[in-house]
């Protein structure tokens, strides 16, 4: 069967754990900062990303460079497209060969 329960569930549980995966390396890209209101008597905290400056080194040049053109593009855009495309002519398929049952 191809729109089953277990199948659903399991894709389910596939598309979350990839997501979560794939967004891993984002919190590494980031960093809390905390910033004292003197006026106020209070601590909030920022987000900055993290800037590559003196200590750029060839390898988080080349990682954020792989990571944000082409691993980001295949996961956005590329990967979901071709999932719909298969599963639309495997959906075909079947629904095809039971109707000439």
């Amino acid at each position: 069967e191809l729109c089953s329960y277990t199948r659903a569930w399991k894709t389910a549980a596939a598309v979350i754990i990839v997501s979560f995966l794939f967004n891993l390396s984002s919190f590494w890209m980031a960093e809390v900062l905390p910033h004292h209101n003197y006026e106020r008597d209070m601590i909030t905290y920022g987000i900055r990303l993290q800037r590559y400056g003196a200590d750029r080194s060839l390898i988080k040049v080349f990682y954020a460079y792989i990571v944000n053109e082409y691993i980001y593009t295949f996961v956005t855009y590329i990967l979901p497209l071709a999932s719909i495309v298969i599963f639309n002519v495997a959906m075909f398929r079947e629904l095809r060969k039971e109707k000439k049952e």
